[in-house]
């Protein structure tokens, strides 16, 4: 049977009439000749043709054709082998259902429609074959090929929307495999088709044998406002401030309160929204004696994403790990000092806060790295074991972060830093005061648009170049200085840093002694340290905020925790809400990327799973049943009557011009 995929391309079939009018209006044109006298050559006439009549006839076959050829080909014929029509004529068709229950199904009465759409597909499909597939963040649930239909029903009746972005891609290949044979096959996709859920760029191309129905419940949603995000920061004397974002999805102005809950204390704002507006309000928790926190506003038609949890206390510190050997170098006591004091020292108005856990080399263990942010390593490198340099390696695998400064031994501890890989350095010996002039050495460069240059810009003069360099190890840094963050005046590196795979290795000139700097006791000591632990953490990093997830797993690995761990026995992925789990809080809320009422047009999905195709693209040559094109066939024709087409039209302008056979023409006109 001879099928069209684009078959409105046919009516380009009509303008074969134009060959045949190019023909008939066709004459020969007499061209004027020009003699020294004409006084003896009689006045001719030109012959009139009293009727147009067709010749040329296989030049003009040939046009035709070509035309024809051009046209049919562009209208992507297919043959399909009877047998396959016997196939499918005496198969029954299967139908698949693939209903969509991410979080923005849940509002705008859109579920209670998706279900009767699915009642109505089944009733006019039974009693042939069918199958449900239920999808949110991937396939939530599935029913096979059945001809029961009330267990079919029965499976759909529980199913209610997840509060998940949704995530089709994986259930679209789960509903396509199951069709059980080449018959007819229907998958009916019912959706509001959001834009954020349905990306056409991420959608599975889908066997063109299957027909796909993209069946929309999709109400006009003029009304909606939601709840964007919620912050805490912190103000002195143990204030809170609280900073929620709303927004109007709506077409229409609407009046809203915003409410602020904190244990026993509630805070309310009125507020006013034009359409597509977004708003900031603030609350201030004078005495927050809870550490849990919502913000609200009225439920509207899509109540998942009318309020937002958030954390208020603190989040769990930050552990640093401190080498020293301070048995072998008792002198590292003072940089274990001064760094313990410059990281335990909490700042009123910032959430980041540090537990410090000192050892001696050759204590290090796996246990003790387990959850650290940094390791600092006091002159201790030339005292470390090998399986402590793995468990350096592990700790720089998983996104930590390093920082040597020199010992006893710089020339050692600069070997075994280039023997690791981790930073191309060689030492050059030591600079000192110069006893004829004592003036110390000073931060006389500070890398642009590093962290610390941005830590320090508003006061750099003020807080870097004021602080004194007694003596320091002259470093090498063959590589160039693009790792370099200080330099002295002599230009010798003062501190260096190089990123080995996600983690970061920090090296510095000098010890933390007063014996060698008076950075320990400066005002700039703590945000450069603290700078150089957290980098670029979060301002709420310890507090796990992240979407309903549709499985534990994804919540494990945030926290680092196996997926099978008992402290995740008793948390709902799927619930929103504040859990604490192991110590860490672990804030759950509606994905917003649900609440943005911009839709996909089906057009577009359906453009997007069609296979390219061709022989690569088709399953012609590994199944005799399936489709045959036809269109490389007719290219290929259109090529030859072209290519037969022109010599034959050259020849006959040469037979029809008069300068190359002057008999051809009846007559000359002068």
């Amino acid at each position: 049977m001879l099928t069209f995929a684009s078959p409105f391309f046919l009516w380009g079939l009509l303008g074969l009439a134009g060959p045949v009018l190019i023909h008939l209006i066709n004459r020969d044109l007499f061209r004027p000749l020009v003699f020294p006298s004409i006084k003896f050559i009689l006045r001719g006439k030109l012959p009139v043709e009293r009727k147009r009549r067709l010749r040329d006839w296989l030049l003009l076959a040939l046009r035709m054709l070509l035309f024809a050829a051009l046209v049919t080909a562009l209208a992507r014929p297919q043959w399909q082998p009877e047998s396959a029509l016997a196939t499918n004529g005496a198969e029954e068709g299967e139908l698949v259902i693939l209903i969509d229950a991410s979080a923005s199904m849940g509002g705008w009465d859109v579920w209670p429609a998706a279900l009767a759409q699915a009642e109505a597909l089944l009733a006019q499909h039974q009693p042939a074959p069918a199958a449900i597939v239920v999808s949110g963040a991937g396939p939530v649930a599935l029913e096979p090929l059945t001809r029961d239909y009330s267990r079919l029903r029965s499976f759909l009746a529980p199913i209610q929307p997840q509060p998940v972005a949704g995530d089709h891609r994986e259930s679209l290949r789960q509903a396509v495999r199951l069709f059980s044979g080449p018959g007819p096959a229907t998958l009916a996709v019912v959706s509001d088709f959001q834009q954020s859920d349905w990306s056409p760029s991420a959608l599975p191309p889908i066997d063109p044998r299957i027909q796909v129905e993209w069946l929309p419940v999709n109400p006009d949603r003029r009304e909606n406002a939601a709840v964007l995000q919620a912050r805490a920061l912190p103000l002195h004397d143990g204030r809170r401030q609280v900073v929620a974002e709303i927004k109007n999805f709506g077409l229409e102005p609407t009046a809203r309160t915003v409410q602020l809950r904190a244990g026993d204390e509630t805070l309310s704002r009125p507020l006013d929204l034009a359409p597509g507006e977004t708003q900031s309000v603030s609350f201030i928790l004078e005495q927050p004696s809870a550490s849990q926190a919502e913000v609200s506003i009225e439920a509207d038609a899509f109540p998942a994403d009318d309020r937002y949890f958030l954390w208020l206390s603190r989040p769990p510190p930050i552990k640093v790990v401190i080498v020293a050997p301070t048995s072998a170098e008792p002198e590292t006591m003072e940089e274990l000092f001064f760094l313990s004091r410059a990281l335990t020292t909490r700042t009123p108005t910032q959430w980041l806060h540090f537990s410090v856990a000192p050892v001696e080399p050759g204590q290090l263990h796996s246990d003790l790295l387990q959850g650290a942010q940094a390791v600092f390593l006091l002159g201790a490198a030339p005292y470390l074991q090998p399986n402590e340099w793995e468990l350096l390696h592990q700790h720089l695998a998983q996104g930590g972060r390093l920082l040597f400064t020199p010992g006893k031994a710089p020339a050692r501890q600069t070997t075994l830093l280039a023997d690791q890989g981790w930073l191309d350095l060689s030492y050059e010996g030591m600079a000192a005061l110069d006893r004829r002039q004592p003036r110390p050495h000073s931060i006389d460069w500070v890398r642009p648009d590093s962290s610390i240059d941005l830590l320090f810009r508003d006061e750099a003069n003020r807080s870097l170049s004021h602080i004194s360099l007694y003596q320091y190890v002259r470093l090498a840094a063959p590589g160039g200085s693009e790792g370099v963050l200080l330099r002295t005046s002599q230009d010798d590196p003062l501190l260096v840093q190089q990123a080995v795979g996600p983690g970061v290795v920090f090296a510095t000139a000098f010890p933390f002694q007063t014996s060698w700097t008076d950075l320990p006791v400066s005002t700039a000591f703590l945000p450069i340290i603290r700078e150089l632990v957290a980098g670029d953490l979060p301002p709420d990093h310890g507090i796990v905020n992240l979407d309903t997830a549709p499985a534990l797993s994804l919540i494990a690995a945030h926290l680092n925790l196996p997926a099978d761990s008992a402290a995740l026995a008793n948390l709902d992925p799927l619930t929103p809400g504040i859990h604490v789990v192991a110590g860490t809080p672990v804030v759950l809320n509606t994905p917003r990327s649900e609440s943005w009422p911009a839709v996909t047009p089906p057009l577009d999905l359906q453009t997007a799973i069609t296979p390219p195709s061709g022989p690569a693209a088709g399953t012609a040559a590994a199944d005799p049943d399936a489709r045959i094109s036809l269109w490389p066939g007719l290219a290929l024709a259109a090529l030859l009557f072209f290519i037969l087409e022109m010599p034959l039209a050259a020849r006959l302008r040469r037979q029809a011009s008069p300068v190359a056979n002057p008999q051809a023409s009846p007559g000359t006109a002068t």
